[in-house]
């Protein structure tokens, strides 16, 4: 039987710091046990194979991701799309929906609070992202300043390349549609298992009388952060603590008004919106 024949393309979205790694594994073992012959990419592949061919962008930089969140003008499109693929980690805005057609697609992105954001991506950038030419400029910095200059030199940075308004685009959208859909990373880390079978769910790959149950644990925090429980924080691992409201703690007065000032409001957005994404 040819489950897929009807089945959409998956096109996973997100933003760093949103868990993509995880998404990449977990959903690659999902669609392998429904067909092992369900074609599967990453962003990194696609960037290389399309992006890179069709734009006036020859590397990976700050210029590029901010036109993925932002315009996606100058020959930056997903038209090339392939039917019944899974695309995962896609660190892009709302506008790639423009280029896909719903009759085909199941599209879902990844919402964290970006003050979260902040916090993780100053922690990675500093101590555990592989090495690029702009995380060992970003990084070279990060370990000479103090943690509120690297804070607000980290919103700085994040807002460069467009991060917050890609947040913001995608905050926009309505959650209710059969096409695409906005997750929680509070849901993902605070009702695990839930936010897997809704998921799983969403993109039309539950089976009758096949459980995802191991998989599911499989890829359960503590399989990843050598058996630390979320919110045990390791601040030079990849999988450094899986918390939520960490900014709550970081952040002092002057960081929040920054971070506010910088992001328009962002995190208040968050607040008043997020309910309108949990499962």
């Amino acid at each position: 039987m040819q489950i897929f024949k009807k089945s959409k393309t998956i096109v996973h979205c997100c933003t760093q710091k949103t868990a993509s790694q995880w998404f990449i594994l977990f959903l690659s073992d999902i669609v392998a046990e429904r067909n092992k012959k369900f074609k599967k990419l990453t962003f990194v592949d696609y960037r290389k194979s399309i992006i890179f061919k069709e734009s006036i962008f020859k590397k990976p930089s700050y210029l590029l991701q901010k036109e993925l969140y932002t315009t996606q003008r100058g020959g930056v499109s997903f038209e090339k799309l392939k039917k019944r693929f899974l695309y995962t980690n896609f660190y892009v805005g709302p506008n790639i929906l423009k280029n896909l057609n719903a009759k085909y697609f199941r599209v879902f992105f990844i919402l964290r609070d970006p003050r979260d954001l902040v916090v993780s991506w100053y922690y990675s950038a500093k101590y555990s992202h592989s090495l690029t030419e702009d995380i060992k400029r970003v990084r070279s910095y990060l370990k000479e300043c103090s943690f509120e200059e690297g804070i607000k030199y980290s919103i700085d940075q994040m807002s460069e390349f467009g991060l917050f308004e890609g947040v913001r685009g995608w905050m926009q959208k309505s959650k209710n549609d059969d096409f695409f859909r906005i997750y929680l990373y509070e849901d993902f880390v605070e009702h695990y298992r839930d936010f897997c079978v809704n998921l799983i769910s969403f993109l039309d790959l539950q089976t009758p009388n096949v459980s995802y149950d191991k998989i599911i644990d499989k890829h359960a925090y503590e399989n990843y952060s050598n058996g630390r429980i979320k919110g045990n924080s390791d601040v030079k691992s990849h999988y450094r603590s899986a918390a939520i409201n960490q900014w709550k703690t970081e952040f002092n007065s002057e960081l929040i008004e920054y971070f506010e000032i910088k992001t328009n409001n962002l995190g208040q957005l968050y607040d008043l919106q997020k309910k309108e994404f949990k499962i």
